[in-house]
């Protein structure tokens, strides 16, 4: 195992997890015949991402998020962004594709439920690769599995629970990102604070969502609009600011997503920038010379 991430390829790294729901009785209740659909499930559902949706919708190739692992019947998946507006991309696709991909592919005992974060690396979180040892050849050519780990990853796990097929649930971090975005607004409702278990000791944590296309999105902006419950986009971006600016404040791992490509999020926290150097010091003296760092691209909650 070897932990391949340094301070010259720091990123932003948006994270999914697509979820089968009522899987388990599906799978008692059709015999075999369950086996087609969940294959399908786990190539057809990536390779989704790479397509058109049928309003037009389309990722760039370097946007489209690819298979990490499959967790029983979820799948984990994962891009790299640049900036607020390549997130909002990212999750709007998303989102349109759990409900067309539930639309064309799957019967109707089973639904889709999505959750979407994000981290930065080398700090906060880690890339590892697991490679393959065991086979002869050259090293370049060995196969290799890749994994990521630390607390905003343990966090978006959490978050997976409050997902439902009609609430893709959203990190507080990318919620800021989506928030800032206004030429193409996105509607994110907020439905309290939970605690989740091992998360920044215990405080409790915004459980924000983006309604899920599908054949019951109109019906539930109907019933949001009979309620009245329309949601404040400002005071939630105010809230999520704030959030976030007291956990930074308070020295935990969540403080706000910065990047250099972009005009709004590109504050590095001074914490950081002393890492960087002392990484670089320590590089230094166990490598010889090591490559000007450069500019140091991004490295978000």
């Amino acid at each position: 195992m070897e932990a391949v991430e340094g301070w010259e390829s720091s990123c932003v790294r948006l994270f999914l997890s697509v979820d089968l729901v009522g899987s388990t009785a599906f799978k008692q209740e059709e015999d075999t015949k369950w086996v087609d659909v969940f294959k399908e499930f786990y190539t057809g559902f990536p390779r989704f991402f790479a397509r058109k949706l049928k309003n037009g919708w389309e990722l760039p190739k370097h946007l489209q998020p690819r298979l990490i692992k499959a967790i029983g019947d979820e799948l984990f998946l994962q891009t790299t962004i640049e900036n607020a507006k390549e997130a909002l991309h990212v999750v709007r696709f998303f989102a349109k594709a759990l409900g067309e991909y539930k639309e064309q592919n799957l019967p109707d005992k089973l639904l889709l439920k999505g959750t979407a974060w994000i981290g930065g690396f080398p700090i906060n979180n880690s890339r590892v690769v697991l490679e393959d040892k065991s086979e002869i050849g050259d090293e370049s050519s060995k196969p290799f599995m890749e994994d990521f780990i630390g607390p905003s990853i343990d966090t978006g796990f959490r978050l997976c629970r409050f997902s439902t097929p009609m609430k893709m649930v959203v990190s507080v971090d990318l919620a800021l990102l989506l928030l800032h975005e206004t030429d193409e607004p996105i509607t994110l409702n907020f439905e309290g604070a939970e605690s989740l278990k091992g998360v920044l000791g215990g405080r409790p944590y915004p459980v924000l969502w983006v309604a899920v296309h599908g054949k019951a999105f109109e019906l539930h902006n109907l019933e949001t609009e009979v309620r009245g419950q329309r949601t404040d986009r400002n005071a939630v971006n105010r809230y999520c600011k704030m959030y976030v600016d007291i956990c930074r404040d308070e020295g935990t791992w969540l403080f706000p997503p910065y990047f250099d490509k972009d005009d709004h999020f590109n504050v590095k926290p001074p914490r950081h920038i002393k890492i960087f150097e002392d990484r670089k010091r320590v590089d230094a003296r166990n490598y010889g010379e090591p490559s000007e760092p450069g500019s140091v691209s991004a490295t978000g909650a």
